[in-house]
């Protein structure tokens, strides 16, 4: 007759050794199938990465939207910026020496700065001088609402007839003035 160790020896095909060898008995069948284990392990991990990738890709999506919902709003903030400049041109003067003055007033409900000016036929920008009404040169070329500024060009080369004064501004707004020589 087999004593009860042979007998788990040919039933599990391990060999035990020890007092405590019965009780290591389910951990060492569970290390040797490896099939009962692999499943869940893969499942707990496809589970783990999936849940990573997701919480990756909401952080990813809410960046993202608040980027875009920053950039919306200057956006706005600009376009309704705009629409409130509004300039008028109240004189524009060349004399014989090359200089062009144009007086015009900030008539919008908004400061703005005046950017760039150009001189048609030409499109090349002008930077321009900004001047108080007196003369004196401006410290910048912020007109805040009611102010009166004019510009001063010199353009030695000017030719007679009709030309067009834009000015734009740094919101990007344009505003121009036809007049002749």
């Amino acid at each position: 007759m087999k004593t009860q160790l042979e007998t788990m020896t040919v039933k599990t095909g391990l060999r035990l050794k020890g007092a405590l060898s019965p009780l290591k008995l389910p951990i060492q069948k569970l290390r040797h199938n490896r099939r009962a284990i692999s499943p869940v392990i893969a499942s707990m991990m496809l589970i783990g990465v999936v849940i990573i990738l997701g919480f990756a890709v909401l952080a990813y999506a809410r960046t993202l939207a608040s980027n875009y919902e920053a950039q919306y709003q200057q956006d706005t903030s600009n376009g309704i910026s705009r629409l409130k400049e509004t300039l008028c041109f109240e004189y524009v003067s060349y004399n014989a020496t090359g200089h062009l003055s144009v007086y015009f007033i900030n008539a919008g409900s908004t400061s703005f700065e005046i950017d760039k000016a150009y001189l048609s036929p030409s499109s090349t920008a002008i930077e321009p001088t900004v001047r108080y009404l007196s003369g004196e040169l401006a410290s910048n070329k912020t007109l805040r609402v009611g102010d009166q500024r004019l510009i001063d060009l010199y353009l030695p080369e000017l030719s007679s007839g009709s030309h067009t004064v834009r000015l734009t501004t740094i919101r990007g707004s344009s505003f121009e003035y036809t007049f002749n020589i």
